[in-house]
Formats: structure tokens, sequence, C-alpha cells
């Protein structure tokens, strides 16, 4: 499933010994929150299993992007520099909390931080905040995620509510 994601590709099919029902939405979330350098929509799913019994059985899995595999490549690709870029600005000699506080001023300057209106928006990942300056918490979150990562410093997305509304930051 990641290397599908990853490829922004439009079927996954798999053939299952065993199959218990999963939510896939879920599981494809996963994936993208512990990948943010790939993770620029989530795709929509449509989920066939054949035959209806049976021990070996085919899970066929379609993801519907807004945006085609080659844009989606090229915004990555821009993502990929944004960050190099960023991460360039600051030497090696720099503790990893200078370097940690240092980016994410950066980063925060000229953002504008809302909800995105549409759900097939790239402002919703690291590429709205690094290209576009403008994202949710969850863009805001990736692209520092991503940063830190390239500066050698671990990093996750974690998600939780603010407010009573998803919110998402780093550790």
């Amino acid at each position: 499933m990641e290397a599908a994601l990853e490829r922004y590709d439009s079927r996954l099919v798999l053939r299952v010994g065993s199959y218990h029902s999963i939510e896939l939405n879920g599981e494809i979330q996963q994936i993208l929150d512990a990948h943010p350098e790939f993770a620029l929509e989530q795709p929509e799913t449509v989920m066939d299993l054949y035959p209806e019994s049976g021990t070996q059985r085919i899970l066929d899995i379609k993801l519907t992007y807004f945006n085609t595999p080659e844009e989606l490549s090229a915004c990555r690709e821009t993502m990929g520099e944004r960050i190099e870029q960023l991460v360039s600005l600051y030497g090696s000699s720099n503790s990893d909390l200078t370097n940690a506080r240092r980016i994410y001023q950066n980063m925060g300057r000229g953002v504008m931080l809302d909800q995105p209106e549409s759900s097939g928006a790239l402002s919703d990942s690291a590429y709205g905040v690094l290209a576009e300056d403008h994202s949710g918490s969850y863009g805001f979150a990736q692209a520092y995620c991503l940063a830190m990562r390239a500066c050698g410093i671990p990093c996750e997305l974690i998600s939780g509510q603010k407010s009573g509304a998803a919110h998402y930051w780093c550790m």
C-alpha cells in the first residue's frame, strides 16, 4: 500500500489468504502521516473484494486523486528543493535545538494558517507551506517534520484535537 501511495497509483490489486474488515481511509492516513515527503493529498478510495468467500481472495483498491500523478510528482520535487534550500540556510555547527528553532521561525514567516476549502487542494500539505505560503496545521506539521528529518533530527507527525477540531503537531 505504501509503495502504491508513493507512486500515486490509481489501483492496487492484492491476493489475500485471509481477510478481515479494515478501515481503508484510516490505514491510508497512517501511511501518509508517516511519509510527509509524498503525502500531498489523500486519495478517494473504493474497495472491492471477490469472490465473496474462500481462502484465496482478490482485494481491488481504486485510488482517485484530484491531481494527476505527474502534477503530484512535480509538486513533490518542488517540496524537496524548498526543504533543501531551507535546511542549507543553517550550518551543521549549530545545535539541533538552534536549527529547529530557526527553521520553525523561517517557515512560519508569511504562511497563512487556516483550513483549506477544497479537499483536493495541495494547500493542506507540506507543499502548501513551502510553495504557496498557505496551509492548515496538517501541512505545516508535515513541512516542519520534513525539515527536521533533513537536518537529521528525528521527527514524527502526531494528531489530536484543539478547540474541538482535528489538529497536528510534530514530536
